[in-house]
């Protein structure tokens, strides 16, 4: 019974003392590493303006600003030097750190300006409801095929895809106040600001013909093909 009780009263103070061990070893060796590494500053890029995608970047768009480097993404950049004249590769909202991802010298192919030389228009169509525009998955770039429903005097609707009116791309997406959707969206605006209410397209000239007499005629209802750029 000694025995018994002595092993069992050694095992309950080794356990203690190992428990006090760790628990010293967090609070004056781990402890203080955590909070230097926390407490590190870097200076980095960040964004001070909404900076669409396929925007030049300027040195009004960007400063050098100085952060925590603790949990900062390994690609960010930290030289403003490297993001002037650079193009957007995505859509960047103010506050936003620039890494490399985010930039690169490549003209965005949804350009209007690029659109425009390609002998192709941008025609906007309005989307009655959240049905009609793909709720909210439609995003720039997509493809879709637009549908246009007709009612008749008897009160009977009929579906029409005409042929030339498939495969469309998206340039944009708007909201009822003309504000674009997807960039609302990255921003987390309110759900009522991220439902389409417009969308604009890229089309060639009996496209747009067609689309706008579908405007007048009837009610639009475009249908997702598709993901993809401007040489698909």
């Amino acid at each position: 019974m000694g025995k018994k009780k002595f092993s069992y009263k050694a095992s309950k103070t080794i356990k203690i003392i190992a428990c006090l061990l760790i628990t010293v070893l967090l609070m004056f060796v781990v402890q203080p590493m955590l909070y230097k590494s926390q407490s590190k500053i870097a200076e980095i890029v960040v964004a001070t303006t909404y900076i669409p995608k396929g925007t030049e970047i300027t040195s009004t768009n960007v400063q050098v600003k100085e952060v925590g480097s603790y949990g900062l993404p390994t690609q960010v950049i930290t030289d403003k030097t490297l993001v002037i004249g650079q193009r957007a590769q995505v859509d960047i909202v103010s506050g936003d750190y620039i890494t490399a991802g985010k930039i690169g010298d490549k003209r965005d192919a949804l350009d209007a300006g690029e659109i425009l030389k390609a002998g192709k228009s941008l025609v906007t169509v309005t989307l009655d409801t959240a049905a009609a525009g793909v709720s909210t998955n439609l995003v720039r770039s997509d493809f879709v095929n637009v549908a246009i429903a007709k009612e008749d005097d008897m009160g009977q609707i009929t579906i029409i895809e005409p042929a030339d009116l498939k495969n469309i791309q998206v340039f944009s997406i708007e909201n009822t106040r003309g504000q674009n959707v997807e960039s609302l969206r990255a921003a987390s605006a309110e759900s009522d600001d991220i439902i389409a209410s417009t969308a604009t397209l890229i089309v060639n000239g009996y496209q747009a013909n067609e689309l706008i007499k579908a405007e007048y005629t009837g009610k639009i209802h475009l249908i997702f093909v598709k993901r993809g750029g401007m040489d698909e």
